[in-house]
């Protein structure tokens, strides 16, 4: 092979980190801190891109218990932990609403060409870079995803607080995907905001030469990923010693509410930098939009606490959204 086609992707994929790092750098004082991940898809899915497979069909999302009742009367999975039981759903038969991401490009690059049925078209990768994310073990994620299938609970998730999972080590399978999850809380799918992620277009005439490649230069394929088991403990030691930015507060509406605000200021901050610096709109024009999402954001919010008869926070919200408006606007 004289030259690799792998190579030339990693500097296309390397720009977009480039990219993700300079507009962090408008809302982060470390972007050290940022957790890039990738996800490779066979094609461009359009609407139905990034989105997890139990919100592919409309009465998934209210048998989501039966599910699991089902996965443990056939013996498929032995846990007591929810998540637990979501990442063996998503292992053994792609059910869940854990959206897989891989910590590894190059096992995500392998995703994007290896469906057969789509090796026609262009596939897609995925390059994200999240300021937030959540250990698969903390009680804070056992409490979020318990209040969620918990059919009686007074207390319901706001679809968007979506919790980014990091390095699980759950299975097999996810060991050697290097994998983590998006985890989407709600009873809805909603769009991830294009502002946490990039994508890059793989050619359908590279899939075959990258699939070679993988499996010549890296050892990636079907039989096979990586990586091996004696690196894990040193590499858990390493992570042990550094700060890392885990959620780990209670469960509550008022956490709930200002988890989401504290996501609605990142978001705002980086579409008004994308606005303005990338595709050049005006002031006026920017402002015209930033308003537009402040608005739609507050509604969602008030109707957020009314469902769960937490008005007296609405004083609080109306504060914290004004404080918003004027940081944002220009």
């Amino acid at each position: 092979m004289d030259s690799s086609v792998i190579n030339s992707y990693i500097t296309k994929i390397n720009e977009k980190i480039n990219d993700l790092e300079k507009a962090n750098k408008r809302v982060l004082t470390d972007t050290n801190q940022l957790l890039f991940a990738y996800r490779g898809e066979s094609k461009d899915f359009q609407e139905s891109k990034l989105t997890p497979s139990i919100f592919r069909n409309t009465t998934y999302i209210h048998k989501e218990g039966y599910l699991y009742e089902l996965l443990e009367d056939y013996g498929i999975i032995k846990t007591n932990r929810d998540f637990d039981k979501m990442i063996d759903a998503q292992h053994y038969i792609a059910i869940s609403r854990g959206l897989d991401i891989s910590f590894n490009l190059l096992v995500s690059l392998y995703f994007s060409c290896i469906d057969i049925d789509c090796r026609e078209e262009d596939g897609v990768i995925y390059v994200f870079a999240f300021p937030k994310y959540v250990s698969p073990h903390s009680k804070y994620l056992d409490d979020f995803y318990e209040n969620i299938l918990c059919e009686d609970s007074p207390m319901t998730i706001p679809d968007k607080n979506f919790k980014v999972i990091s390095h699980s080590k759950n299975n097999k399978r996810i060991i050697a995907q290097n994998g983590g999850f998006i985890f989407f809380p709600g009873s809805n799918a909603f769009q991830l905001p294009d502002i946490y992620y990039r994508q890059v277009t793989i050619k359908a005439k590279d899939k075959e030469k990258i699939l070679k490649e993988l499996d010549k230069l890296f050892g990636i394929n079907t039989a096979k990923l990586f990586p091996e088991k004696n690196y894990i403990a040193e590499h858990v030691k390493e992570l042990f010693n550094k700060k890392r930015n885990y959620d780990n507060k209670s469960l509550t509406i008022e956490n709930q509410v200002l988890e989401y605000i504290n996501r609605l200021d990142y978001e705002l901050e980086l579409e008004k930098y994308r606005l303005l610096k990338e595709e050049k709109k005006t002031a006026n024009d920017t402002n015209l939009r930033l308003s537009r999402i402040i608005r739609k954001e507050h509604d969602d919010l008030k109707s957020y606490i009314h469902k769960n008869n937490a008005d007296n926070l609405l004083d609080m919200i109306n504060r914290e959204i004004e404080i918003l408006r004027r940081s944002k606007l220009c």
